[in-house]
């Protein structure tokens, strides 16, 4: 059975990118533009990982991944920040909530790749 993932990003260029990158690697893709959606689609069926962008404009993804973390560990739920936010407080920050990892955007298609097969 194909693992999948759940990509969190407002910016539908982005998310379609690396839709694209992880469906070629026999990934099942899910996307969400909003925090809220996305929460609605893990508590009706709960993905193999998250990849998560931070600055989202209803919902901080620092939120999400509390809220998130409430229910599941790191192992239950890998949930991975992808940010622009490069910076020793984000990073913290990340850590602190349950975060299992952050990549900083812009990504490379093979940085992504190996980070999601880290996990699943």
């Amino acid at each position: 059975m194909n693992k999948r993932i759940l990509i969190v990003d407002d910016n539908p260029w982005n998310t379609q990118l690396v839709a694209e990158v992880l469906t070629r690697q026999d990934f099942v893709v899910e996307t969400a533009l909003r925090g809220d959606v996305a929460l609605g689609m893990i508590a009706a069926d709960r993905p193999d990982m998250v990849l998560l962008d931070i600055m989202l404009p209803d919902v901080n993804g620092m939120d999400i991944a509390k809220e998130l973390r409430e229910t599941y560990t790191p192992e239950e739920l890998p949930i991975v920040a992808m940010t622009a936010l490069n910076n020793t407080t984000t990073k913290r920050q990340c850590k602190e909530i349950g975060f299992n990892e952050i990549i900083v955007k812009p990504v490379t298609n093979r940085e992504v790749v190996e980070c999601v097969k880290r996990y699943v």
